[in-house]
This record gives structure tokens, C-alpha cells and sequence, in this order.
């Protein structure tokens, strides 16, 4: 599924939660969240953290607090926020 741009390789979808979860090829990638616990979801706002370590057969992920894109989780982001988040992390080095 394609979403801000990039190609998810999970999507959760109910009423009360968006994810969305993406893995490069450089091992690092995002868990964008939208839930009535994250910050700006009140606002229609997303929410991501930088994950490494991810397996498929959870799927579960490690959130990558040392990274130059932030050292926690990210709210109050728009679409293209995100859009440009994950751009820069498909970006980053191995």
C-alpha cells in the first residue's frame, strides 16, 4: 500500500488506529501512527518513530532512539511532514 508517498510493508486500519509501517533497504524505517494516544491525533495528526530491527513474522520492531532524524518519537506531523521524514530516512546510511 502506498501512503505518504512510499510503500507501507503493514497497514493496520480500524476506526480508532492508522499504522503504518515501512523498512528500507538500508535497515532503517518508520511506524507512523495515528491513535487516540498519539500526539496530534486530536488534530488529525500523525505520529513516527524511526525503527530498526524489525521482523516480519510479529511483526514486531525496535524504535531507533539514535538516529539524525530525531532521538524519540515525532507528533504533530502532516502528510507531507511524514512524507519528508520518510524521504530522510530511506536516506539515511547503512
Amino acid at each position: 500500500m502506498i501512503k505518504f508517498g512510499h510503500e507501507a510493508i503493514r497497514s493496520i486500519e480500524t476506526e480508532k488506529r492508522h499504522q503504518y509501517l515501512y523498512v528500507y533497504k538500508n535497515g532503517h524505517g518508520a511506524s507512523v501512527v495515528q491513535n487516540e494516544i498519539s500526539h496530534g491525533s486530536e488534530k488529525g495528526l500523525w505520529e513516527l518513530a524511526v525503527i530498526k530491527e524489525f521482523d516480519d513474522s510479529g511483526p514486531s520492531f525496535t524504535i531507533d532512539f539514535d538516529t539524525p532524524i530525531t532521538d524519540k518519537s515525532v507528533g504533530y506531523l502532516s502528510e507531507q511532514d511524514v512524507e519528508n521524514l520518510l524521504d530522510r530516512i530511506k536516506a539515511l546510511p547503512k
